[in-house]
C-alpha cells in the first residue's frame, strides 16, 4: 500500500524538462510564491515552443528563472549546492531529458514528479503524438506520476484522459489541443499542493499489463516514406511527421524533399503497384501522386534548405525513397549519450 503524500511544506520547487506545460507551470508557480530554479538539457534550453515560438531559455530569462544548462546529468553535483535538499524541496519534471541517478532523486526531500502528457500506461518513451498519429490513436491523457529508479513505473498521483477531435491530424494539432486541458490539469494539481490536499498514490503495477512503449525519434532520420504502403498509410505517416517537425522525407531526382499537408483522394480504379510513386498530375500548387488504394494529394514540399518546390514536382516524375535509406531509417535509434 503506497503511503499518502501531501506537499504543504514545500517551498522551492526545481523545474527540469521543457515544453509549454513547462513554462506555464513555472508562471503558476512564481504567482503562488514558491522558490524556483530550472535545470536544462541544451537541447531543451534552445527549444523553440511550438505554441510561443520562442525558445525555454527566452522564456525562463523573461520570467526571472534562475536555470542551469547541464550537458549530463552526472554534472548534476556541480549545481548541487544551490538547489535545496530539504524536505522542502521537491523536482517538477516536463520530459526531462535524463533518467536520473539515485544521487538526483535522493537530493530532493520531498521527492521527484514527472508530468507526462501521455495517455498512460500507453506511449512510454518518447515522440507520443507522432507514434500516436501512426496509430491512429486520438487518446490523450493527463498524468502526475512519481519519479524512482524503476524508471517509468513510479506510483500515479492523479491522472485524466480524454478524447481529440478528428480534426487532430497533425502533431501540432495535438499540441494545440492538449495545452489548455494540460494547464488547467497542472493549475489544479499546484492548487491543491499549496492548499494542502493529500494524495493518494496509485501503484503502477495495476497498469503494468497494458504498457507499451515507443521510442524517441527523430524526423531527420527516421521519417522516410516507404511507397509500398498503402494511400492511407502514407497520409498518416505524412501527418506524423508534420508540424511542427520538418515533415516526411522522400527523393525525386536524387534530391531530398520534405512532404506536408498530405491528404488521399480515392482513385477511380485500380492502380498497379508500378504506379506508385508517380506524379500524375500538378496543377495550381498541387501535386497529385499515385499510391496503392488512392492518390495523394500534396499541397507543400520544400528541399533541405526550406525552399518551395511543389512547382517542380512535374507529372511524369517519380518520387521514390532508396531501399538502403529506409533500411538505415529503421534501424537508426537516437542516442543522446548520458541521457534518455
Amino acid at each position: 500500500m503506497s503511503e499518502i503524500k501531501n506537499y504543504q511544506s514545500v517551498t522551492d520547487i526545481t523545474l527540469i524538462g521543457s515544453g509549454e506545460p513547462f513554462i506555464h507551470a513555472a508562471k503558476i508557480l512564481l504567482s503562488s510564491g514558491y522558490n524556483l530554479k530550472a535545470i536544462l538539457a541544451p537541447r531543451h534550453a534552445t527549444n523553440i515552443l511550438p505554441l510561443s515560438n520562442k525558445s525555454v531559455e527566452e522564456a525562463l530569462s523573461q520570467l526571472n528563472i534562475k536555470y542551469y544548462i547541464l550537458e549530463d546529468i552526472n554534472e548534476f553535483n556541480s549545481i548541487a549546492d544551490s538547489i535545496p535538499s530539504n524536505n522542502t524541496s521537491l523536482a517538477l519534471c516536463f520530459g526531462p531529458a535524463w533518467v536520473f541517478p539515485r544521487s538526483v532523486t535522493e537530493h530532493f526531500g520531498a521527492g521527484m514528479i514527472n508530468f507526462n502528457g501521455i495517455p498512460i500506461p500507453r506511449y512510454l518513451g518518447g515522440a507520443h503524438y507522432t507514434w500516436q498519429i501512426l496509430n491512429g490513436d486520438r487518446t490523450v491523457g493527463m498524468a502526475m506520476q512519481e519519479i524512482t529508479m524503476n524508471i517509468d513505473r513510479g506510483d500515479i498521483l492523479r491522472f485524466e484522459e480524454f478524447l481529440l477531435g478528428a480534426e487532430a491530424r497533425v502533431p501540432q494539432d495535438y499540441y494545440e489541443g492538449t495545452y489548455k486541458i494540460a494547464c488547467s490539469f497542472i493549475e489544479k494539481f499546484i492548487d491543491d499542493i499549496k492548499n494542502g490536499e493529500s494524495f493518494k498514490p496509485v501503484p503502477y503495477d495495476i497498469f503494468e499489463g497494458r504498457r507499451f512503449y515507443f521510442p524517441r525519434l527523430l524526423t531527420l532520420h527516421q521519417g522516410y516514406i516507404d511507397w509500398s504502403w498503402t494511400a492511407e498509410e502514407i497520409v498518416r505517416f505524412c501527418c506524423a511527421f508534420d508540424k511542427p517537425y520538418p515533415g516526411a522525407s522522400t527523393y525525386i531526382n536524387n534530391n531530398r524533399v520534405h512532404i506536408k499537408n498530405v491528404s488521399v483522394e480515392k482513385g477511380d480504379g485500380y492502380t498497379h503497384p508500378f504506379c506508385t510513386g508517380l506524379i500524375v498530375r500538378q496543377s495550381h500548387g498541387v501535386a497529385w501522386v499515385a499510391s496503392k488504394c488512392g492518390i495523394l494529394v500534396i499541397r507543400e514540399a520544400v528541399d533541405e534548405n526550406g525552399k518551395d518546390i511543389l512547382q517542380s514536382l512535374k507529372e511524369g516524375r517519380r518520387l521514390y525513397t532508396p531501399s538502403n535509406i529506409l533500411d538505415g531509417a529503421r534501424k537508426y535509434q537516437p542516442v543522446i549519450a548520458g541521457k534518455l
